[in-house]
């Protein structure tokens, strides 16, 4: 009898998950979704271009193609003349590792003029490189640079924080290569959802 009632248990938990999964999967992309932009040519000029951050390298020690696609796709912007100013969002917790200061290494070799780029040290999760922009850049419309699954999850983040955003959606890359990282995407939205019903706060004591 204990068992049956441990197995519906597991069950029942297994379907909320499920449920949960699919109805924040929808919701995120489906309010979003005419938000993105895969053509340069549609894309609208924003007061602000933001390049959400991560890790130059893989870890295996190899170039990571996420980067390198957010990186070509700012590039891109940036000779289309698409850009007034840049802002690199991204984790830094040491002085070995900093996505920021990479970005900015890499705009400025591309001819993108130093005094336009400017760094978010504290945007550690794409929540806080949403609300950092909404604090420090009010009423200005904004496009975020990531690939597109990620760009559904932050433009959800940013309407709900008040930010004028749309998306220029970088190159993906192979699905071996990001399999893994689409999987956590999806459950990722569960907690962006949570985050704008709940509040940040509560999502966090909950962890």
């Amino acid at each position: 009898m204990k068992l049956k009632r441990l197995i519906r248990g597991i069950y029942a938990l297994f379907s909320l998950v499920l449920v949960s999964t699919i109805l924040a999967n929808a919701w995120v992309i489906n309010s979003t979704r005419e938000q993105v932009y895969h053509a340069v040519e549609e894309l609208p000029k924003t007061d602000v271009v933001l390049v959400l951050g991560t890790s130059k390298r893989t870890v295996k020690g190899d170039t990571n193609p996420f980067f390198e696609n957010r990186m070509a796709a700012a590039i891109t912007l940036f000779e289309k003349g698409k850009v007034n100013r840049f802002v690199v969002s991204g984790h830094n917790p040491s002085r070995y590792y900093n996505e920021p200061r990479d970005m900015r290494e890499v705009l400025v070799e591309a001819g993108v003029p130093e005094e336009t780029i400017f760094q978010d040290t504290s945007g550690s999760r794409t929540y806080e490189s949403m609300l950092n922009l909404s604090e420090n850049y009010p009423g200005q419309s904004v496009t975020i640079i990531t690939q597109e699954f990620h760009g559904y999850r932050a433009l959800f983040l940013a309407d709900h924080l008040g930010v004028e955003a749309v998306a220029y959606a970088a190159n993906n890359t192979t699905v071996s290569r990001s399999f893994d990282i689409l999987v956590r995407e999806y459950f990722a939205r569960i907690k962006a959802v949570a985050e704008v019903v709940l509040g940040p706060e509560t999502v966090a004591i909950a962890q």
